[in-house]
């Protein structure tokens, strides 16, 4: 999956992702948030991912999250957290407007 271009396959494989770190935080308020976004938020993800290098750029940004959880580290994977957010709208500001 890291050098994919398959869009479909990363938006259902991301979701995934999500849905596990959701899990695995045992809230039922984060995990019925997400849930209840459902096909807007796909469609969001799917838009992001189809500009290219979007693939690759978060399967890299999953690892560092992974190694960041698994180092406690939650000031740098606040960082990191916030980051992927402001990439993610500017992306799809740039293809809305494009």
């Amino acid at each position: 999956m890291r050098n994919g271009t398959d869009v479909r396959a990363h938006t259902q494989y991301n979701h995934s992702f999500h849905m596990c770190l959701i899990k695995m935080s045992k809230s039922e308020t984060i995990k019925d948030m997400y849930l209840r976004l459902g096909t807007p938020l796909l469609r969001v993800q799917s838009l992001s991912f189809g500009c290219e290098g979007n693939i690759s750029k978060s399967v890299k940004e999953h690892e560092i999250i992974l190694k960041l959880l698994k180092e406690d580290n939650l000031t740098e994977l606040s960082a990191v957290l916030s980051q992927h957010n402001k990439d993610v709208i500017s992306n799809i500001q740039k293809k809305l407007h494009s």
